[in-house]
């Protein structure tokens, strides 16, 4: 046991905590600390690096849909580029360096500000209310864990009734439970209210669910991947029924035709 866990200990990973100052959350950092370090041992003299989904899983333990979530805000940040390759298709990186370095300089030069505005308020004598600054920071503090707490409850709730209303569930349907911690669960990971809908709807489009009763919102919500399965599960597409209507009508009308040909010529 004890060598097992030096084995899951000889290969950490860098994780460069400004990053997240720049704005790229802990997932983009630390995607964005491996391609700089990957960056320095590419054999690309452009610095372009390649790496899979899966190699992603392994180095840093992000799923598929945190990797997106993370490539999503560094492209967008400028940080990182992309190139599309070959095929099957291959996603190729390079970290934008000068953007990058550039985004690190302000960032310092701030931090230099800050301490600078820090340290000219200790030496200046306290303000006639004495110790209330602290307590209005705080003040503030647990008003904005509030305020995203009620925003948590408010789109649990929304899900949850709209989820009824799909299924037309009864006043008696309860959240509390599994079903309630599993849509938190869900929530709190970066799906949206519209995610988690688009999901709902698409299981109640689906026969095989429905009718099998495998609509319950734990079971929707109950990991990662069984959510995502559910937001792209497409809706069976319905052959249409041929028309025979109009071809029978033509054979009949042929039918006449030759009936009434006979009758003519044995007629004559």
């Amino acid at each position: 046991m004890i060598e097992l866990i030096r084995l899951m200990n000889q290969r950490p990973i860098a994780f460069n905590k400004h990053y997240v100052d720049l704005g790229t959350g802990i997932n983009g950092a630390v995607m964005l600390s491996q391609l700089v370090y990957w960056a320095d041992k590419s054999n690309n003299p452009h610095g372009w690096i390649y790496k899979t989904s899966a190699e992603w899983t392994e180095e840093t333990g992000l799923t598929r849909r945190e990797q997106d979530t993370a490539r999503k805000t560094l492209r967008e940040l400028g940080f990182v580029d992309e190139d599309k390759r070959g095929v099957p298709c291959k996603i190729h990186f390079k970290v934008n360096q000068e953007k990058l370095y550039s985004a690190l300089l302000e960032l310092a030069q701030k931090r230099q500000t800050d301490a600078q505005k820090r340290q000219t308020e200790c030496t200046n004598p306290p303000n006639k209310d004495g110790g209330n600054r602290q307590t209005i920071t705080e003040n503030t503090a647990e008003n904005t864990a509030q305020s995203t707490q009620d925003i948590l409850n408010n789109n649990i709730h929304e899900v949850f009734e709209y989820w009824k209303s799909v299924f037309k569930k009864n006043a008696a349907t309860k959240l509390a439970g599994v079903r309630e911690s599993k849509l938190k669960a869900r929530l709190k990971e970066g799906y949206s209210v519209d995610d988690i809908k688009k999901a709902i709807l698409n299981c109640s489009q689906s026969d095989y669910h429905v009718q099998n009763g495998y609509t319950d919102l734990e079971l929707i919500c109950r990991d990662q991947v069984k959510l995502d399965r559910f937001i792209s599960l497409q809706k069976p597409r319905v052959q249409p029924v041929p028309d025979y209507t109009q071809n029978r009508m033509a054979d009949l009308e042929r039918e006449a035709q030759l009936w009434e040909q006979q009758n003519a010529r044995f007629g004559n």
